[in-house]
């Protein structure tokens, strides 16, 4: 095995062969830049600030603003605490609780309340924890089985 392998092993030439393979790399290899690329920073300009915050007054959300002036939430948020802008209260509406109360208690499900006041079926449930109502276990709807197939029925045959 060793005369198989010998060739490979620890050839006689390797300081001969140096210079050649030096000569296959380029003396000024590309550099290589390892450093991850800054990101710019998206400033808005006062006319784009004043719009945000007049279309946030208007009742466009904090979401749609960011992705609209293609920056983060955050960002929309701190321009609308600098200017002194009070946040609408997420969630239910605090006036609007009775309402959800009663709906639920008349059998409408989470996911209704909560697409007609315009937020999650777990807001909706929270709001209800918080007021003490009991939340109805989920509706699961049940497949039927699937019923057997019949056993075929072998037609008789009738001798010639």
């Amino acid at each position: 095995m060793v005369e198989v392998l010998e060739p490979y092993l620890n050839p006689d030439d390797q300081g001969e062969r140096i210079p050649t393979l030096l000569k296959i790399v380029p003396e000024t290899a590309p550099r290589v830049n390892f450093r991850t690329p800054r990101t710019l920073q998206h400033r808005l300009s006062s006319v784009q600030i004043e719009t945000l915050i007049s279309d946030y007054q208007t009742g466009a959300t904090v979401k749609t603003l960011a992705e609209r002036f293609a920056v983060h939430r955050d960002t929309v948020c701190e321009i609308l605490n600098r200017r002194g802008i009070v946040r609408r209260e997420r969630g239910v509406p605090a006036d609007r609780i009775t309402d959800v109360i009663a709906a639920y208690r008349a059998g409408s499900s989470l996911d209704k309340i909560g697409s007609e006041l315009g937020v999650a079926t777990g807001t909706v449930a929270a709001a209800l924890r918080k007021a003490g109502e009991k939340i109805r276990p989920a509706v699961r709807f049940k497949l039927k089985a699937r019923e057997e197939p019949k056993p075929r029925q072998q037609a008789e045959r009738v001798a010639p």
